[in-house]
């Protein structure tokens, strides 16, 4: 799974403690899982953050939004499935865990605001799911995150994601590349990526200060249903993550 430019020397192994770097939207994806999902309200009783709104849970300088307003991406509505108005809300703010993503049902159950109910032709019934999932950029960190570490692994696409209740989530990206002194050294077709919610909050070191550009979207599988969502986000950097090839 390991390919290299001719003009470079192989190299047996990749090392196991690598910076990972989530670029041009990936990151987005990244939390969708990490976030969304969990907090969708007929997931949330059997999620990580069961008991944790209000708690302090990651860094201050990260913030992450559901928007269904975003008109950046494709999905971008003023009215959900019910007739609810849609609105921008924080999931995690300055790294506290502040909403839940509710239809009329589950707002009523939890007392958080509707707006997020959504249908499909696979499951024509309202619940409630994720539209955009946005983390906010750093403005002060203009620097990309590339310039911060000397090797490092990037990670540009994210060809599945899933989380499992109630605190797995799954990543397997690719291509992946990896940097050897800041220069291009090799390509990874896929690489595994496996941890806890918990794992990957406490490991997130950098947030990019530039979301230009660093959107996409595609389908989420849920339910036997499929559904149009996106995800923005500025280059994101973690320590400590587990990952194979």
């Amino acid at each position: 799974n390991l390919f290299f430019d001719k003009k470079l020397k192989i190299l047996s192994e990749i090392p196991k403690n690598l910076p990972v770097i989530f670029g041009e939207g990936s990151g987005g994806v990244l939390f969708h899982e990490i976030l969304s999902h969990p907090l969708e309200g007929d997931v949330f009783k059997n999620s990580c953050y069961k008991n944790k709104l209000g708690e302090k849970i990651s860094k201050d300088f990260l913030t992450v939004y559901d928007d269904p307003t975003f008109k950046g991406l494709p999905v971008c509505r003023k009215f959900d499935d019910e007739g609810e108005v849609c609105l921008r809300k924080p999931l995690l703010e300055k790294g506290v865990l502040k909403n839940i993503l509710c239809d009329n049902y589950y707002s009523k159950a939890y007392l958080f605001p509707p707006g997020n109910a959504r249908i499909c032709l696979e499951n024509p019934i309202p619940l409630p799911r994720a539209t955009n999932t946005l983390v906010q950029e750093v403005k002060e960190n203009q620097n990309f995150s590339m310039d911060i570490y000397p090797n490092f692994l990037f990670i540009p696409f994210i060809k599945k994601a899933s989380f499992s209740p109630p605190d797995k989530i799954s990543l397997l990206a690719g291509p992946v590349f990896y940097y050897l002194n800041r220069k291009l050294y090799g390509k990874i077709l896929n690489l595994k990526i496996e941890g806890s919610i918990r794992e990957f909050l406490s490991g997130i070191d950098f947030v990019g200060g530039k979301l230009k550009n660093c959107i996409t979207f595609g389908t989420c599988l849920k339910d036997g249903g499929k559904l149009f969502v996106g995800a923005a986000s500025p280059d994101l950097s973690f320590l400590n993550l587990r990952y194979r090839i």
